[in-house]
């Protein structure tokens, strides 16, 4: 596992206060199907949430609709016990999401991408770019267009892009997708750094991600 020490420019601290995101009597319908109903679920700060089951279970569209993407058929998603629709929620500020696609624009390098990305998070323009692609192992391709990078480096780029994220909660949908075993370790450290700090995690893996000591939940659907 990558064990390097944080920069200083990107060293995470610890959040201040409690978080909690709680899911109630969740039901999702798609076409004429239930994926599922009456879901109940739970997290504070600290705490990782693992959302397991086969293709076409439904993971991805609770992911999708814990982000607010999509809204349930039936029941609620809060946060900090108010629900996120609401806007005195500010819910958008809170979560960064990774979904399937890496929200990457081809045409622009790494460094572009995570700057322009991070206005959209308030993250501070150009500041530990550098240093949060180096946590990924990538800095090396910080100025080459991400068209010409391969699957697995392009995915570093996009969690380097959450991980620089000033947010508390992370949602993210198979984040160690065209990863090998050691961006793998790389993730499960970060990950792992980012719940010690208070953070909260709600994740789909078909790989295994070892969280270590901290609290790690699932959810099977």
């Amino acid at each position: 596992m990558h064990s390097s020490p944080l920069p200083q420019a990107v060293r995470k601290t610890g959040f201040s206060g409690p978080a909690r995101l709680e899911g109630r009597e969740i039901e999702c319908i798609r076409g004429h199907a239930c994926l599922f109903s009456n879901l109940e679920f739970a997290l504070e700060s600290g705490t990782a949430l693992q959302i397991l089951g086969a293709n076409g279970t439904g993971k991805t569209s609770l992911i999708r609709i814990i982000t607010g993407l999509t809204e349930a058929d039936q029941g609620t998603i809060s946060w900090n016990q108010v629900n996120i629709r609401d806007p005195g929620a500010a819910y958008a500020g809170h979560f960064s999401y990774l979904g399937h696609r890496n929200g990457l624009n081809d045409a622009l390098t790494p460094r572009e991408n995570l700057h322009y990305l991070g206005k959209l998070e308030a993250s501070e323009p150009w500041l530990g770019i550098g240093d949060s692609l180096e946590q990924f192992e990538i800095g090396n391709c910080l100025n080459i267009p991400c068209a010409r990078l391969s699957a697995g480096q392009q995915q570093r780029v996009a969690l380097a892009r959450v991980y620089r994220s000033p947010a508390r909660l992370w949602v993210l949908d198979e984040p160690a997708t065209a990863l090998d075993a050691p961006a793998i370790g790389i993730l499960a450290e970060i990950m792992t750094r980012h719940l010690l700090a208070g953070g909260l995690i709600v994740y789909t893996s078909h790989q295994a991600i070892d969280l270590g000591p901290v609290t790690a939940r699932w959810l099977q659907l």
